[in-house]
């Protein structure tokens, strides 16, 4: 089955699958806004997927995510389109946004 394999710096963090039917999607985000006192700034990459049941009728799709991973200026991502029978399982809930 097709998997996205996410890499920072050389480094591999995980390897994102869904199975034979959903959607994956992996991303880079900056994000700069201002809050009540400050500024918030981050910069992070992020995954998640969502299931296709083979029934829609009978079945909701469910939404999954892997951990979002801080990123810095500089840094080098790559989201490499693998095939693979095996991939890392995603989070029980939803990711925390770091920074």
């Amino acid at each position: 089955m097709i998997a996205l394999q996410l890499t920072v710096n050389g480094s591999p963090q995980y390897t994102i699958g869904i199975g034979d039917l959903g959607m994956l999607n992996a991303e880079v985000r900056w994000v700069r806004l201002p809050t009540k006192d400050s500024i918030h700034e981050s910069i992070h990459v992020g995954s998640r997927g969502t299931t296709s049941p083979e029934n829609l009728a009978m079945e909701i799709p469910k939404h999954v995510y892997w951990q979002n991973i801080r990123l810095e200026v500089g840094d080098e991502v790559t989201i490499k389109v693998v095939e693979t029978e095996t991939f890392d399982p995603p989070l029980p809930g939803m990711p925390e946004y770091p920074g």
